[in-house]
């Protein structure tokens, strides 16, 4: 697994805070799939072990990101490569279906 810096999340949810608040119903895939990778990233870098603390300050603030991080730490750290790419997987999988519920017409 790759290693993924609170740099790089940063970048990625501010471009995709610039934009969320335009939802509509012919965007809500790419809006998703969006959100889906913030999701994936944000569960690479706790399978990492980056503290909490460190993102939640990077996010202060914004509070889908405050949730999002609250979620990823909910789950375990795992120590094999292979689990620990399907809880990544699980996790994106996860945001994304809540964001196709909430949006999707």
């Amino acid at each position: 697994m790759k290693k993924i810096t609170i740099t790089a999340i940063v970048t990625i949810v501010m471009a995709l805070f610039i934009s969320i608040p335009t939802v509509h119903a012919e965007d809500w895939r790419e809006k998703c799939e969006t959100l889906g990778n913030i999701a994936e990233t944000l569960m690479e870098v706790r399978q990492q072990g980056v503290p909490m603390s460190n993102l939640m300050n990077e996010f202060r603030g914004v509070k889908l990101m405050e949730e999002l991080v609250i979620e990823a730490y909910k789950t375990p750290r795992y120590s094999t490569p292979r689990i620990q790419k399907r809880v990544v997987q699980d996790f994106k999988n996860e945001v994304y279906m809540e964001c196709v519920s909430a949006f999707r017409e």
